[in-house]
Order: structure tokens, then sequence, then C-alpha cells
């Protein structure tokens, strides 16, 4: 089993709408977040609504299904490292066709595996900051694959960047979906 979130609001020590499925809420776990940034983070995650599932070992986003999947959040050390990890995948979640559409194509594999990780990323650590919330660099694995892909395409890290910025904007409600 997992657990299901879906739209609801986190202000003034109220949780959001929680539908639990199996296993307990892991927001509802961290209820004593604090009243500032996990708080906001708790809040932006909701108002998107993103569909978060928990359970397992791994964090990710799977464009087939529309989902964030995360580990409970028993197994991350601080409340502060769910939200920053839950932010991460959400700006993989701003990708999908229906929202921004971010597309890989017309890069080498590991091209567009770096520069979806770097969006990620560099999209959290924004998110984070607007939260409130200490962000650090914790995918350490990625550095090597960032680098060569960095170093066959000089431009990769400001073409990530806008996107991450664009990713952030449009969790934060300030971009408006293209028709297609």
């Amino acid at each position: 089993g997992y657990t299901k979130f879906r739209q609801g609001r986190a202000g003034n020590q109220r949780m959001p709408n929680v539908k639990n499925i199996g296993k307990p809420c892991a927001l509802v776990a961290h209820a004593r977040f604090d009243e500032g940034g996990q708080a906001r983070a708790c809040s932006l995650l909701y108002q998107t609504g993103a569909v978060i599932c928990h359970g397992g070992n791994r964090a990710f986003y799977r464009p087939s299904d529309d989902i964030i999947q995360l580990p409970p959040s028993a197994s991350f050390s601080k409340p502060e490292d769910y939200y920053a990890t839950a932010l991460h995948e959400l700006c993989h979640w701003t990708g999908h066709p229906r929202r921004l559409n971010r597309p890989l194509t017309g890069r080498r594999d590991i091209e567009a595996y770096a520069y979806e990780e770097l969006v990620a990323e560099i999209g959290a650590a924004f998110l984070c900051a607007h939260c409130g919330l200490s962000a650090r660099l914790e995918h350490a694995s990625y550095i090597n694959t960032w680098l060569d892909a960095l170093r066959r395409d000089k431009r990769l890290i400001f073409v990530a960047a806008g996107a991450a910025q664009k990713a952030a904007d449009f969790v934060l409600g300030t971009v408006a979906i293209e028709a297609a």
C-alpha cells in the first residue's frame, strides 16, 4: 500500500485533506513541522494538485502515471530533507506534457538525463529558498554525469537554469500553461 495525497491546505496548523491508503500520511508524521518553511513547502505541494505516493526506498517522478513517489517520511533524517526531496521531484513533475512540456528530445541520453536532473535540482533550490528551507546538494552521484554533459554542451547549465526557473515559476503559479 501507499499514501496518496491530493490538493488541500496546510496553513495555521491545519493539515491538508489527506486520503490514506495503507501507510500513514508522511506529512501527518511530520505534523511537528514549523510554522515557517516546512509549512510553506507542505502548502505548496498541496496547492499544485500533484499526486504524491509513499512507499519503497527511492524518490522519483513517473511520467507514465503522472505521480511522485517518495520513501516513507521516516526514511528522512529531518523533515526538511523530506520537503527538499519532494520539491525536487515536483520540479520533474512540471515537465509533463500537460504542464510545461519539457521535451528531452534532441539531446543525447546522458545529456537529457543530466539536463533534467539539473533542472530539478536547481528548481528545488529555488523552491526551497522561496519556502525558507535550507537546501544543500544531496545528489553527489549525479555530479560526474553533470560534468560529462556540461563538457559536451557549454550552454547546458544556462538552459537548465532557465528551465528550472520556469519550473519554479509554474509551481508558484506565475506561469500560465500555453495552449498546445
